[in-house]
């Protein structure tokens, strides 16, 4: 995996990196909040 833990970007990556880097490609902030608050939400309410 790609913990801090093993020497990897962890978790923020996806925050530090990937999201800046989609914005850039016009991708909206809503689209973001899709991809990484509601279909996780979605996912996990069981």
């Amino acid at each position: 995996m790609n913990l801090h833990k093993y020497g990897g970007g962890g978790y923020e990556h996806l925050l530090v990196n990937i999201v800046p880097r989609l914005k850039q490609l016009g991708v909206s902030q809503r689209e973001v909040n899709t991809l990484l608050v509601d279909n996780p939400r979605e996912v996990l309410a069981f």
